[in-house]
């Protein structure tokens, strides 16, 4: 399942990176819309998968939180 969102297009599977953690990388595990209506991504720690978190897209797309690579 893919995401538009301004341009950006977010897939399962697309990693990022924290801008102020550069050596953590996080891979899209699913893309789901949450009770209020808004689109999410939950993201997996590829170094430890134990550690998941859940962030709006918007975190993911029109910030400068999150940059994509890979």
């Amino acid at each position: 399942m893919a995401r538009r969102h301004r341009g950006l297009e977010i897939n399962v599977g697309q990693r990022f990176r924290k801008a102020e953690a550069a050596r953590i990388v996080w891979e899209v595990a699913s893309i789901f819309r949450g009770t209020d209506g808004k689109p999410y991504a939950q993201l997996i720690r590829i170094d430890d998968l134990t550690m998941r978190k859940t962030v709006a897209l918007a975190a993911l797309t029109e910030s400068n939180q999150y940059l994509s690579f890979g």
